[in-house]
């Protein structure tokens, strides 16, 4: 996918002063356009000063599937331990019980 290059803030800027001033010569529809392009700026700070790349992105997602799997394996792990014992536990029991009936 191609990456999109977004716009400058003076490039911004200008068009939110310019969709201010088409407003009062035009039509105070342009209004919400230039508050729309003014609300973009905070935007694009936030994603210049915090750049997040899609590698690093898929790398996170990636290590936390594994994460999950190992979790998972583990509780397996545990559920058959504890079916082990379980198992033992009644063959015990049942060994104890014919002891005491014969």
């Amino acid at each position: 996918m191609k990456k999109i290059k977004p716009p400058s803030l003076i490039v911004l800027l200008i068009a939110a002063v310019a969709a201010f001033w088409v407003a009062d010569i035009i039509n105070p529809g342009f209004n919400p356009v230039g508050v729309m392009i003014m609300m973009l700026i905070p935007v694009f700070i936030i994603d210049y000063l915090y750049p997040d790349t899609e590698a690093g992105q898929v790398m996170e997602i990636e290590q936390f599937i594994e994460q999950q799997r190992l979790i998972e394996q583990q509780e397996r792990e545990k559920i058959k331990a504890e079916a082990a014992k379980q198992e033992e536990f009644n063959l015990a029991e049942e060994a104890d019980v014919e002891a005491l009936v014969s």
